[in-house]
């Protein structure tokens, strides 16, 4: 009975140990792209990531734009050439 619980604590060990690196793994990866600090003030915190939200916002704009006079260029040809 013994050697099945120590086989069964050998199997569940790297599973186990799996998931604690990786939740510890992401909770880095979001203080990462928060970009706070343990001490930081949720404010503070709040606000970087507000930035963020707006440089994202502004990026997409951007990307609209290109996309809407690209389709027009071809719209412009298509009609040129059918015509």
């Amino acid at each position: 009975m013994k050697a099945g619980i120590v086989i069964a604590l050998i199997a569940a060990l790297p599973p186990t140990l799996a998931a604690v690196l990786g939740y510890l793994a992401s909770i880095r990866s979001i203080r990462r792209s928060v970009g706070a600090t343990p001490g930081m003030p949720l404010s503070r915190a709040l606000e970087r990531l507000d930035a963020k939200v707006d440089r994202l916002i502004e990026g997409q704009a951007v990307v609209r734009e290109r996309l809407a006079r690209l389709e027009g260029i071809a719209t412009s040809e298509n009609k040129e050439r059918s015509a």
